[in-house]
């Protein structure tokens, strides 16, 4: 019995020493943490006293002269914007002229273009400043109510963008957010009116910049 005993308290022994080499040294967990990021731009309109660009000759021209600064505050590392324009009145609302070439009644020639914030005076409709004749062109600055990108887009190219040579050119593509100075960015525009006009109600002109993902 004595015997018995003494063997089974050795095996008893070993089984504990194989157990202590074999026993796992380490361990792990996985902790998940899903970013929460987000597009997002701000318009500041604080320059202007209003909006209203008074009355306006038929088949004349005006302009804001003073910037809107737009401002990059995604969390994402680089955004692009959409511009998209529409018009609304209490008469009858005119549409975006889809060729300047000609002046059609009821229909308004919209340019819209972006520039560093070195720029504090308006631009003159001259080189690439409120340039093209029909919208979604290379270089072409014309606001219509199709929803497009600023800057570069596939093969469409500095649509919104002044020429490279101009005073203030702002390239648009993969911008920064804020605090980063190139997320800052002043918007200009210009407007023909039509030739003629059905009623002289006024033409309420809303303007949306969307923060997009780089294309």
């Amino acid at each position: 019995m004595k015997s018995y005993l003494k063997r089974a308290a050795v095996l008893g022994l070993a089984l504990g020493l194989f157990a202590q080499v074999h026993a796992a040294v380490s361990d792990s967990l996985t902790v998940t943490i899903t970013p929460n990021a987000f597009y997002a731009v701000d318009i500041d309109t604080s320059n202007f006293s209003g909006m209203d660009l008074g009355t306006v000759d038929l088949a004349a021209s005006t302009q804001t002269v003073l910037p809107s600064t737009v401002t990059i505050q995604s969390t994402y590392a680089t955004t692009d914007l959409r511009l998209q324009g529409a018009i609304a009145s209490v008469g009858t609302p005119w549409t975006f002229d889809a060729n300047t070439a000609s002046n059609e009644s009821d229909s308004l020639q919209a340019w819209g273009v972006f520039t560093s914030v070195a720029r504090s005076s308006a631009p003159t409709q001259t080189s690439g400043y409120f340039s093209g004749t029909t919208p979604g062109a290379n270089d072409s600055d014309l606001i219509s109510t199709t929803n497009r990108y600023v800057g570069t887009q596939g093969g469409v190219t500095n649509q919104f963008e002044a020429d490279a040579a101009d005073f203030a050119f702002k390239d648009m593509d993969s911008l920064p957010p804020s605090p980063a100075a190139a997320s800052l960015s002043h918007l200009w525009l210009m407007f023909k009116l039509p030739s003629a006009t059905t009623d002289t109600a006024a033409q309420l002109v809303t303007l949306t910049l969307t923060a997009v993902l780089p294309n």
